[in-house]
């Protein structure tokens, strides 16, 4: 009781403790900071306390750069809104390997009642410092990005740029190639860049030409050149679609005796959601008579979404095996049909009761079997014996 009591008012405690599980903040939480060989730059961090009472918290600094950096290692008490700024002196080393070094800084919420001293955590935030050190000589990198649209939409790539060399690049032209799924080459864009400093980033927004482009799936191939110099190529995929939901997949499942359950695949090809999606399940028979019709539940699809769409009918009382049937998707106005055919089983047996009675039938000839021949074994008269008078 004692013991459970203690564990109570335990749970009570972490509980009361964590409700503002993310009371400390740390801002700016991203920092982009350009390498400067043997110097040192200052960055101002700050901790601030989104809670409603005090708190104690502290910064800390990690990963493999993490020596760069110099840093008050204190817990600072924080009163309800306010923070506290924090300067971090980074000393960069005369010679670097270039390429990207992030230094990780993590924002620790530590116990009020213990001053100076954390032992557990309750919580924390992390943020990042990156420092780009660009490689020698020339050296540019490339990246494409965009969106899916539908049919007569804008569309557009956007390509960014970034100088990681020490020179500057000049007359760069980016060449961006479209292609349709079968390979074919629908455009080809040629855009020009002046001059990119060491270190700078430029985005360029390509439009594309959306009359030739159907519904369908299609790549882009973006690569940049300077000089002879060719930099790294870049693949993007994207949509186009329409106002399309495909239905496949169609099963027809009998549940038991004569109730079946009817369920089939829908996929948006829009670029957008599309509610009050349902369907309507037609059963003709031979003679293209209409015996029964059924309507599904509704459903909402997101942009390119798949769903399955069900319902169940009773067939109990249809006498042929083989019907057609009839499946209308409803959306927005518009309808996909198809007919496929169902083919109505004959009632199935239920031979679980049987089956479990056989397999009990089984365990006791194995179990008087064994008895029996172990019983036949202890009366056999002993070998080599011989009876004198």
């Amino acid at each position: 009781m004692k013991r459970g009591l203690i564990l109570l008012i335990s749970m009570l405690f972490i509980i009361a403790y964590t409700k503002e599980i993310s009371a400390i903040g740390l801002s700016p939480y991203s920092l982009k900071i350009p390498y400067a060989a043997g110097e040192s730059v200052n960055v101002s961090i700050s901790l601030i306390n989104n809670a409603k009472e005090l708190r104690n918290a502290t910064l800390q600094v990690g990963g493999e750069d993490a020596q760069w950096v110099e840093y008050p290692k204190e817990y600072y008490f924080l009163d309800a809104g306010t923070s506290k700024e924090i300067i971090l002196t980074i000393n960069f080393p005369q010679d670097a390997e270039p390429g990207m070094h992030r230094i990780s800084l993590t924002a620790k919420e530590m116990p009020s009642s213990i001053k100076g001293t954390g032992i557990s955590v309750f919580g924390e935030v992390s943020g990042t410092i990156d420092i780009m050190v660009p490689y020698p000589g020339t050296y540019a990198q490339i990246s494409v990005s965009g969106k899916n649209t539908n049919v007569d939409e804008p569309m557009q790539l956007e390509v960014n740029v970034n100088n990681l060399g020490k020179r500057t690049i000049e007359h760069m032209i980016i060449s961006v190639v479209t292609y349709d799924k079968n390979q074919m080459e629908l455009e080809r864009i040629s855009e020009p860049l002046e001059s990119i400093q060491p270190g700078e980033s430029r985005n360029l927004k390509i439009p594309l030409k959306s009359q030739l482009y159907h519904a369908g799936d299609y790549i882009a191939v973006v690569s940049g050149r300077y000089g002879v110099l060719i930099i790294n190529e870049e693949i993007f995929e994207f949509r186009v679609g329409h106002l399309f939901v495909n239905v496949s997949n169609v099963v027809f499942l009998q549940q038991s005796g004569g109730l079946y359950r009817v369920s089939f695949d829908a996929r948006s090809e829009w670029n957008a959601a599309i509610e009050n999606v349902y369907a309507t399940v037609e059963i003709f028979d031979e003679n293209e008579q209409q015996i029964n019709i059924l309507k599904t539940p509704s459903i909402n699809l997101g942009p390119w979404e798949k769903s399955t769409i069900s319902t169940f009918f009773d067939a109990t009382n249809l006498i042929e095996e083989v019907y057609n049937a009839k499946i209308t998707l409803f959306y927005n106005e518009k309808t996909t049909i198809i007919d496929v055919p169902f083919s109505k089983m004959k009632p199935t047996q239920d031979f679980s009761g049987s089956a479990f009675v056989f397999v009990i039938i089984l365990v006791l000839i194995f179990i008087i079997d064994y008895l029996w021949m172990k019983n036949k074994k202890g009366n056999k008269p002993p070998k080599d014996i011989n009876y004198r008078l």
